[in-house]
């Protein structure tokens, strides 16, 4: 459905980058387990595949800067027909 509404962007990071950034929020009780990181895991892997299925992009954020990937975001909005990027990966439509 969401293809359907709009151009969908999966912006990937590993689940170590993940946890990394949200380690401290007490507000993720999926995360409120005895071993956090294996859960984040087993939540990347099992959505993973819905993602990439939902989106017309694969964006590999995980070396990136956020300008860096605003700034492709801003050019893939503006010009998707003449964009190229070696970390952004169109998927089927």
């Amino acid at each position: 459905r969401l293809k359907q509404q709009g151009v969908v962007i999966f912006l990937d990071l590993s689940p170590e980058q993940i946890f990394e950034r949200i380690r401290h929020d007490k507000n993720r009780p999926l995360l409120q387990t005895e071993n956090p990181l294996a859960t984040m895991h087993t939540i990347y892997n099992a959505r993973k595949e819905l993602y990439l299925d939902a989106a017309h992009y694969h964006v590999s954020t995980e070396s990136h800067t956020p300008a860096e990937i605003s700034d492709l975001l801003f050019c893939l909005y503006n010009d998707p027909q003449n964009f190229s990027s070696s970390w952004c990966i169109p998927l089927k439509k």
